[in-house]
């Protein structure tokens, strides 16, 4: 069985890539600032270990790569889950304090992490960081948002030739994933977007469909696959 660690697992995709490791047989360790959220996904399990973080304190997030080093906990898989509540608003009338956040959080945290959990992580091992259609495609009154999960897969593409050929690294990028979290910020909007007609597959994406990408990346079958960009996103980047 295999060493990870799961950013944001106290929900949405963190908390089915998490879920996922542990019902492998994985020993995972589980971060995210939501220390309830963290013990509902453990549920328990005596291979989960959890550490509350807040990815935008620098402190606390050197503090993972100082708790790895204390304990001796070697990683073979990483999954770096990172995002915030945010409001849909056009960029001009978005305070600056909200830009700051987004960035600090979705960018600046998801390297800081990266940065401080990089040197124990085992020869052959993966790292995945969750990025979004809306980085590649835009979106509407998400311009600070879609700008840091693009630069999540600049990150993976030079991060990729840096790491190689030991660490393989990759993006997942997801179209809309039926999760609290995109319920708060779409709101009402949410009725309309009607699956069966803005979807080829006619559904959205559930957690699990990602949790699903990051194991295969993390798996011995994706071993040539580095510095890519993988979409999940039932086929509405053809429409």
């Amino acid at each position: 069985m295999a060493n990870w660690l799961v950013s944001g697992a106290a929900s949405g995709v963190g908390r089915a890539v998490a879920q996922a490791g542990l019902a492998a047989g994985h020993e995972c360790v589980l971060l995210d600032i939501d220390e309830h959220g963290l013990n509902e996904t453990a549920g328990g399990d005596a291979k989960a270990r959890l550490l509350v973080v807040d990815v935008a304190d620098d402190d606390q997030v050197a503090g993972v790569g100082a708790e790895l080093d204390r304990s001796e906990f070697r990683l073979d898989a990483v999954s770096l889950n990172i995002g915030i509540e945010f409001r849909l608003e056009k960029l001009v009338e978005q305070s600056v304090e909200d830009i700051h956040k987004l960035v600090n959080v979705n960018l600046v945290g998801t390297i800081l992490l990266l940065r401080a959990v990089i040197p124990f992580v085992n020869k052959g091992g993966s790292v995945t960081m969750i990025a979004s259609t809306s980085g590649i495609r835009g979106a509407e009154k998400s311009a600070v948002y879609s700008s840091t999960k693009l630069a999540l897969v600049g990150l993976a593409r030079s991060m990729c030739l840096e790491l190689a050929p030991e660490v393989r690294i990759n993006c997942v990028s997801p179209s809309g994933i039926e999760t609290p979290l995109m319920h708060r910020v779409l709101g009402d909007r949410v009725a309309d977007y009607d699956p069966r007609v803005s979807i080829p597959l006619q559904r959205r994406n559930e957690p699990e469909d990602i949790a699903n990408v990051v194991m295969f990346l993390a798996s011995p079958a994706a071993r040539q696959i580095t510095g890519s960009n993988i979409v999940v996103d039932a086929g509405t980047s053809m429409m």
